[in-house]
């Protein structure tokens, strides 16, 4: 504890200086080759723990500070091409938040390994700085959602060869705070499933994803995935071109490689029509990260028909929501002991439409609505929508955590239950492996329908509720290896 509250202290009143900060300087120089970038030193500061390898702290400060200056400087001319006043500058903020705590964080790393810290005592402080106090995972999304947004912007002028060098530069600062994320994120939903993917890797199992692609990055995903058969995307309506599906893709195929992916897009007014193409569609498991259809808290008749007729033969991984409240509409109490409000935006989804399904539709569904823990599994997240007094949903809620899941297609971190439900989907695909696998050396003979009741059966026993209620987690925590361990008894 006391190692946390020095490198809280150290981090946020060490005196930075950035009077230089916003100066555009035509003559803007370029870095000689001699000049490494942030990513360089964090990895070399983070490859030097548990050995002797000398670092030097302050060249490493010297040409940090050099770099991050003629980066926001560089944006400090992108600014002022485009009649952006310093107000807002969001992105020249960002970048100077990530060069204090970067900076800060490497010096305060140096002196506990020169101090004799273990690797473990100086990742749990970084952990607590990075991870629950600053929620750093959201920066490296932020900076390319901001460098987007100036690349559109500067799109009828034409991006000049310094505004490359700068982009280039930020994209070295996002690599870097990728890299000590990766150092201090604990993968919760990784480590509980390392004998599940050491077996099996999804192989002939059918996973649809409906969501919101970005075709381009789905052509990257199939060459970056060899294992993986993507399919090509099936459209209804004019979709609108977006990553979360690609990254919902990321974390199926982190968990289950070798899947094959349906990917469904649908504009809002086609999405029924999508649901009933899935109808007629043979699959293992369903992912939706998408808002169900209806209006106000009533969830549309067809829709959830054809939906529960989806769920008695695959099974159906639906995100809960990311409002802060139950599904009912009161205040998490995390929210309520911070004095925080719901979250209210667009990613709060549906819950209306949720218990309306619940109330009238789940009964023969084999559906699972994921909830988003912490980062340690023990809480839910700040922004989780959780079951709350609405007990019905108790039998159908589990939660997996999903604060800061890398994906490869953003190179960010993504949280949300968006990244709750592929977890899911995930290991379910390993499962279904698994069960296939063992009915080979078993003369058992089940058809589809008992496969998927297995399967299911086996995800709601592995839900433990160690450290929260139903009222929070539903079944409890997701411990996938444990799934595993309980599908042979299923089998007798």
């Amino acid at each position: 504890m006391r190692l946390i509250l020095v490198v809280y202290l150290y981090l946020f009143f060490y005196p930075y200086s950035f009077a230089n900060f916003r100066t555009c300087s035509l003559d803007l120089s370029v870095p000689n080759e001699s000049m490494r970038p942030p990513n360089y030193w964090v990895k070399s500061l983070l490859d030097s723990l548990g050995s002797s390898e000398p670092v030097d702290i302050s060249l490493a400060h010297t040409q940090l500070r050099a770099y991050f200056i003629d980066t926001l400087n560089g944006v400090a001319c992108i600014n002022k091409k485009l009649g952006i006043p310093d107000s807002g500058d969001s992105l020249g903020v960002l970048i100077k938040k990530v060069h204090g705590l970067t900076l800060d964080s490497l010096q305060c790393i140096y002196e506990w390994r020169n101090a004799g810290k273990s690797k473990q005592e100086i990742l749990h402080g970084m952990r607590k700085v990075w991870l629950e106090l600053e929620r750093v995972y959201k920066w490296p999304a932020l900076l390319q959602d901001y460098m987007g947004l100036l690349k559109v912007l500067l799109e009828d002028s034409g991006i000049s060869q310094q505004e490359a060098l700068t982009f280039g530069r930020i994209t070295e600062i996002k690599k870097s705070v990728n890299l000590m994320i990766k150092f201090c994120h604990p993968q919760l939903y990784l480590r509980e499933s390392g004998l599940l993917r050491s077996k099996y890797s999804g192989e002939n199992v059918r996973v649809v994803v409906f969501d919101l692609f970005d075709p381009e990055l789905l052509h990257r995903q199939r060459v970056h995935y060899t294992r993986a058969n993507i399919f090509p995307i099936k459209n209804f309506g004019n979709p609108v071109t977006l990553s979360h599906g690609n990254s919902v893709i990321d974390v199926i195929l982190s968990l289950a490689p070798s899947v094959t992916i349906i990917p469904i897009a649908a504009s809002h007014s086609q999405v029924l029509n999508g649901f009933r193409y899935l109808a007629e569609q043979d699959f293992h498991i369903i992912n939706i990260s998408r808002p169900f259809i209806g209006n106000d808290r009533h969830i549309d008749h067809e829709f959830a028909s054809i939906l529960s007729a989806i769920g008695q033969r695959a099974l159906i991984s639906k995100a809960m929501g990311n409002s802060g409240t139950d599904l009912n509409g009161v205040l998490s109490p995390r929210r309520q002991e911070l004095g925080l409000g719901p979250v209210g935006d667009l990613s709060s989804y549906d819950a209306g439409l949720i218990r309306d399904y619940v109330s009238s539709w789940s009964q023969d569904s084999k559906v699972f609505f994921t909830i988003n823990a912490d980062l340690n599994g023990r809480k839910a997240a700040l922004t989780a929508t959780i079951p709350g007094g609405y007990q019905a949903i108790y039998p159908f809620s589990l939660a997996m955590s999903a604060e800061g899941v890398f994906s490869w297609s953003s190179q960010a971190y993504e949280s949300g239950s968006s990244f709750a439900a592929p977890q899911l989907a995930g290991v379910a695909a390993l499962l279904f492996e698994a069960v296939e696998k063992k009915l080979n050396l078993n003369p058992k003979n089940l058809d589809q329908v008992e496969k998927l009741d297995l399967v299911y059966n086996a995800l709601r026993a592995a839900s433990k509720q160690g450290f929260q209620s139903p009222h929070t987690f539903g079944l409890g925590f997701l411990s996938p290896d444990h799934s595993l361990s309980l599908i042979d008894p299923l089998l007798q």
